[in-house]
């Protein structure tokens, strides 16, 4: 188990790093997405919202699962934030900071996940015996 000082601060850092930043890029999201016109971009963008807020309960409950499994959503908007900067001709600065939002809540909810189930004792691995 992992009990140090340090991990603990470093653990409470990525998990408010985390929530801070998923309350941030649902609202960043919608207000993003409220200006574009109705097309299947939109409708995937309006997805990705609510599995963000699907995730908010266990997020909020600090579950590692939810933390883990919120990467693949992550994930899904880092690459429909890139296709969009590519896509545009003139990008607005909203994609980037979703980009850039995408990628710190990954690290920090990864870590988090990583660390907070090893101190629980979690494991997806399969016990031998």
């Amino acid at each position: 188990m992992i009990s140090d000082p340090s991990t603990q601060k470093r653990l409470s850092y990525a998990y408010l790093l985390s929530q801070m930043s998923q309350f941030a890029l649902l609202v960043l999201l919608v207000l993003h997405h409220r200006h574009l016109p109705y097309s299947a971009s939109a409708l995937f963008a309006w997805l990705l919202c609510f599995a963000l807020i699907a995730a908010l309960p266990g997020i909020i409950k600090a579950n590692p699962y939810t933390f883990g499994w919120n990467g693949f959503t992550l994930i899904l908007i880092f690459i429909h934030g890139i296709t969009q900067l590519f896509s545009y001709a003139h990008p607005s600065k909203l994609i980037s900071l979703i980009i850039f939002l995408s990628l710190v809540n990954f690290c920090a909810s990864i870590y988090f996940a990583r660390t907070r189930g090893r101190q629980l004792g979690l494991s997806l691995r399969k016990k031998k015996g």
